[in-house]
């Protein structure tokens, strides 16, 4: 019994380290494409895309995007311009994904998704959900929504899973003609062109509002469902809630 025993143990030894061995060639890679992206006006922009994929995930799945990047040369000035996305350490992966980059004269605009719940409480919940950057100054800073000329409307660039979906079609680059097909066919109206107006509420409340605490998040409702202000204070104490985190202002608003 014990001769088996061992032999067992080696089987389940050599089947883990294989799994591990497949699992991160797999989803260990950093992979890099090209997009061919249309311009509002009809011009196209080459753009150089990378993604590197780690950290947590279920068993059978990808991880996530830890961070990716692109790059891009301006056409009138020949400028180079690029922006990357790190993964955030209180979510563990890369919060943000472009969808469209446009340009206006010489001033590139980057539109960008959330990605995942986690992300969009941690980016205030847009609503429409997107986080929009302006290169100004050789840096990219953030706009609100009214500040998007009007005349960028539709996303051009790949929205899911760019680095696979990139792969599977089997160009390098990517065609504006692929990347609309690709992006044809997601449900969501906030990708098949760039809403001005606000998103159903019920559309929005799919991600549950998530409060940042000193060890990661915890409920709205949590707070929500306390009866009074100061009951609701004294929750985000006893939850470490961060400072200027603790909704209880807004949630209690007749204690103004």
């Amino acid at each position: 019994m014990k001769i088996w025993h061992k032999m067992i143990l080696v089987v389940v030894s050599v089947i883990t380290f294989l799994i591990v061995a497949v699992a991160s060639q797999s989803f260990g890679n950093s992979v890099s494409w090209r997009e061919e992206v249309l311009l509002h006006d009809g011009r196209k922009v080459l753009v150089e895309r990378t993604a590197d994929r780690g950290g947590r995930h279920e068993i059978g799945q990808r991880p996530p995007i830890k961070k990716q990047s692109l790059s891009f040369t301006l056409p009138s000035s020949k400028q180079s311009v690029s922006w990357k996305v790190e993964g955030a350490k209180d979510i563990g992966y890369a919060d943000l994904s472009p969808i469209m980059l446009d340009i206006i004269g010489h001033t590139p605009f980057l539109v960008n998704r959330t990605v995942g719940c986690l992300a969009y409480n941690k980016w205030g919940r847009p609503n429409p959900p997107y986080m929009i950057f302006r290169y100004t100054n050789k840096t990219w800073q953030q706009i609100e929504l009214e500040d998007l000329p009007l005349a960028l409307k539709v996303p051009n660039m790949i929205i899911s899973s760019p680095d696979l979906e990139a792969q599977r079609s089997g160009m390098n680059p990517v065609s504006a003609e692929k990347i609309h097909e690709l992006n044809k066919s997601l449900t969501q109206p906030e990708f098949q062109s760039v809403l001005r107006e606000p998103l159903p509420q019920e559309r929005i409340d799919w991600c549950v509002e998530k409060i940042r605490t000193k060890g990661g998040w915890t409920s709205i409702y949590i707070f929500k469902s306390q009866p009074t202000y100061e009951r609701c204070i004294n929750a985000c104490n006893f939850k470490e809630v961060l400072p200027g985190h603790c909704p209880c202002d807004r949630l209690f608003s007749k204690h103004k």
